[in-house]
C-alpha cells in the first residue's frame, strides 16, 4: 500500500504530527535516500527549529523565575503579608508561561518528520534549505506488508463470506499469478445502486 509523505509529524500518507498542529520550516537536514527501507519512526526530515529552541530556552528560564515567584507568594499569603489577589497573579502568570513552554516543544517535535510506518521509500520531493508548507509532500512510502485490498463484490455472494477467511485473487499487473490472503473486514452495507458490497 503506497502512501506519500507529507509535511507533518510523520512522512506523507500516515503524516501526523501526534496531534499537534504542522509548522512550516527550511528544511535543514535530509536523514533518508530514496529507495530505501526505513523503520517506523525513523527521522526522514529535520526542519530548522533554531530560533524555536531558543525561544523555549528564553521560556523555560521565565517559567522557573515563574515557579519561584508562585511558591514564595503562597508562603506569603499564609504569613498574612500579601493579598490572596496578588497570589492569584503570580499563580495565572506561572499557569500561563507553563502552557506557553508545552505550545513551544510541540513546535519544536512538529519540525521531525518522520516515517509512520516501516516499508520501502520513493524519490524524495524536497531539497535542503527549501521552504515547506504543513501538507506538502515529501516522499512516498510504500508499505511492503501486509498489503491490504479493498474490493467489491455482488450482494449474492455476502454470506459466503466471513472474517478469517482464506482467499485467492489475482491483480491486473500480473494476471498469471494468484495472491492468497485473508478476509479482515466486510462491509454489512449493501450499495443501493450497484448492490455490491466492499470487502478488505
Amino acid at each position: 500500500m503506497a502512501h506519500a509523505a507529507r509535511r507533518g509529524r510523520y512522512a506523507r500518507g500516515g503524516a501526523r504530527r501526534r496531534g499537534h498542529d504542522e509548522a512550516a520550516g527550511i528544511v535543514e537536514s535530509i536523514r533518508f535516500d530514496s529507495g530505501k527501507h526505513v523503520q517506523r519512526g525513523a527521522l526522514l526530515v529535520q526542519l530548522d527549529a533554531e530560533a524555536d529552541r531558543a525561544r523555549l530556552a528564553t521560556l523555560t528560564a521565565q517559567l522557573k523565575q515563574a515557579r519561584s515567584d508562585f511558591a514564595r507568594s503562597r508562603k506569603l499569603i499564609e504569613r498574612g503579608v500579601i493579598a490572596a489577589a496578588d497570589a492569584e497573579k503570580s499563580a495565572t502568570a506561572f499557569e500561563a508561561l507553563r502552557a506557553q513552554v508545552a505550545e513551544q516543544r510541540a513546535l519544536i517535535d512538529n519540525k521531525r518528520i518522520e516515517a509512520p510506518f516501516s516499508g520501502e521509500l520513493g524519490i524524495r520531493q524536497i531539497d535542503l534549505g527549501q521552504f515547506v508548507q504543513p501538507g506538502e509532500p515529501v516522499v512516498t512510502l510504500q508499505q511492503i506488508a501486509p498489503i491490504l485490498v479493498n474490493f467489491t463484490l455482488p450482494e449474492g455472494h455476502y454470506g459466503q463470506l466471513e472474517r478469517g477467511q482464506p482467499i485467492e485473487l489475482t491483480v491486473d499487473a500480473w494476471p498469471d499469478q494468484r495472491f492468497s490472503g485473508t478476509v479482515t473486514a466486510i462491509n454489512p452495507r449493501v450499495d443501493r445502486q450497484t448492490r455490491n458490497f466492499k470487502v478488505q
